[in-house]
């Protein structure tokens, strides 16, 4: 393990899009953002751990990965975080031998199947399911819904990948679809599902423990003051704000103060050597 940074900065973790990139891939218009290719690079010579975090549940962590390499950023499959791989983690710890009934396609399902986890899509099996995890799921229909709200409300655990409700898309506010479907099987089942992306506590322990570090070890860095800093907030670690994304133009001054960063900066060009000075966490 390498020296800490000032602050006992152990490991860093970043949000993908707004933040590293705009946009998913090379074919649909996306493009690194400024800084993001030299700050790999940099933390890569450092030595420091790192992980890409993205709330995102549409493709599975290596398809991310590739994604992002193909826009000219070093980041390995093992390198990509996402709330499915955070179920996966809870559900071997909390519910070993469970069957899952996943709500979402190969983004939702393949992280948890890989870790052996019984994975079921079939409206049919609702009894057997010991959890319903809803994620972005695209054919989201009637028969789909009404088994996560039977399976939930014979008792099964209820998680959801993301509550965002206007999560930051290609460049601009999209439609939280996770949150959307999640929060009909709430008002259905009468029960609150247990978030697994960012920012909570669940993501934020999942992300230090694949990195080796605590919580309070860590540097989130991100677009977003709701998810990135407050998940940052919760670890006590060092947060970076970004404003190439969510929070461009958002004024900060009236906000509550567990949601104000450590550093604000307009993109992640000068973070390096932001991290490397004596007072990276005076702000």
């Amino acid at each position: 393990m390498p020296g800490p940074l000032p602050g006992g900065v152990r490991a860093v973790v970043l949000d993908v899009d707004g933040t590293l990139i705009h946009g998913d891939a090379p074919a649909e218009g996306g493009y690194p953002l400024p800084g993001a290719a030299a700050l790999l690079r940099w933390l890569r010579r450092r030595g420091l751990p790192y992980l890409c975090f993205t709330n995102g549940s549409t493709r599975p962590p290596e398809v991310y990965a590739s994604g992002l390499r193909e826009l000219g950023l070093e980041v390995g499959d093992d390198q990509v975080m996402t709330p499915s791989v955070v179920a996966a983690g809870l559900v071997l710890r909390r519910w070993p031998g469970a069957t899952v009934l996943a709500l979402g396609g190969a983004g939702v399902t393949e992280p948890l199947r890989r870790r052996g986890i019984e994975v079921t899509t079939e409206i049919g099996r609702w009894r057997e399911a010991r959890v319903v995890l809803v994620g972005w799921d695209r054919e989201i229909d009637y028969p789909r819904l009404e088994a996560a709200c039977r399976a939930v409300s014979a008792g099964a655990a209820f998680l959801v990948t993301s509550t965002a409700p206007r999560p930051y898309l290609r460049g601009g506010a999209g439609i939280g679809l996770s949150a959307a479907i999640a929060a009909a099987v709430a008002r259905v089942t009468g029960r609150r599902p247990h978030l697994v992306g960012k920012p909570s506590p669940l993501a934020l322990h999942e992300s230090a423990r694949a990195l080796g570090v605590r919580p309070g070890q860590l540097a989130v860095v991100g677009d977003d003051v709701d998810t990135d800093v407050r998940m940052g907030r919760r670890g006590a670690g060092l947060t970076v704000l970004v404003r190439t994304g969510t929070s461009a133009g958002r004024d900060l001054g009236k906000g509550p103060e567990r949601l104000q960063p450590d550093l604000d900066l307009p993109d992640l060009t000068h973070l390096p050597a932001l991290l490397d000075a004596p007072r990276a966490r005076a702000g």
